[in-house]
């Protein structure tokens, strides 16, 4: 089974960890680990770590990436809507109502339907939150 190289698929357009070209490693890992079950080698599991290396420093890249978006993004905006604050805090909608009730967050009403936090007191709470867990 042939598996597309680093350089190949960026050559193609595609990235490295593209669904595809992952099945296809990953199947060619475990052909290789059945080969070392016969062969007494471990060629397979080295191969294995590098799969797991790639994929986490792929992830790695990934979040560093949409940490920098979200930064550019904070620079512009002053609030956040209740979806946003709940998606950043990892904590369910209902929660960060709760914590406008208990006084944690404080929201602002720009209508009748649309409420607003404060970006820094929303900060403030994430590393509250953090210091906490």
């Amino acid at each position: 089974m042939v598996t597309m190289s680093r350089s190949e698929a960026k050559k193609r357009g595609g990235r490295f960890a593209s669904a595809e070209s992952s099945i296809r490693s990953v199947e060619q890992c475990v052909e290789m680990i059945n080969s070392d079950k016969r062969d007494g080698t471990s060629k397979g599991m080295v191969f294995l770590i590098k799969l797991i290396s790639v994929a986490f420093t792929e992830g790695i890249h990934a979040s560093s990436r949409y940490m920098e978006k979200q930064k550019k993004e904070d620079q512009i905006k002053k609030y956040y809507r209740a979806k946003e604050v709940s998606d950043l805090l990892g904590i369910g909608l209902s929660t960060v109502w709760m914590y406008s009730k208990q006084g944690r967050l404080t929201p602002k009403k720009l209508s009748e339907k649309v409420t607003v936090f404060d970006i820094e007191e929303v900060r403030q709470l994430l590393n509250e939150l953090e210091d906490g867990a």
